[in-house]
């Protein structure tokens, strides 16, 4: 990530965020932490990046036999710090295209043609079934 600076804005993507960049973050912001060292460790011993940093839960950080086996205190603090990130993350929407009124209409239109098409194929079905039925 080069020479970032760590700012309160978050401006860059946290999900491109490396181990190496986790790592002074934390540094940072637990400096007066007398666990941070041993936590911090053991989240770069699992190459936690900026997409798995903003996956953490309390949970997975304290799980007995899990990847990190934090005590509550260091993993509560890690979450909190997750959570403040979380909020300052700019999340681009998934998948949007944005379209006009008018093509939005033409895909009701051709939404609506393929149902109707459906609707009639199925009635047709059903009256083609009631004349094979023997009473």
């Amino acid at each position: 990530m080069g020479n970032l600076m760590m700012t309160d804005k978050a401006s860059i993507n946290i999900t491109e965020w490396s181990p190496e960049y986790i790592r002074k973050y934390l540094e940072k912001h637990m400096k007066s932490s007398h666990f941070k060292e041993d936590a911090i460790n053991k989240l770069l011993g699992q190459d936690v990046d900026g997409w798995l940093f903003l996956k953490l839960t309390e949970e997975k950080l304290t799980r007995k036999n899990g990847p990190y086996e934090l005590k509550p205190s260091p993993a509560e603090r890690i979450i909190e710090l997750v959570e403040r990130l979380k909020e300052k993350q700019e999340i681009p929407p998934a998948s949007v295209k944005v379209i006009t009124a008018i093509e939005f209409k033409k895909f009701l239109i051709t939404d609506i043609n393929h149902l109707t098409s459906d609707v009639n194929t199925t009635k047709e079905d059903i009256k083609g079934i009631n004349g094979c039925l023997i009473i």
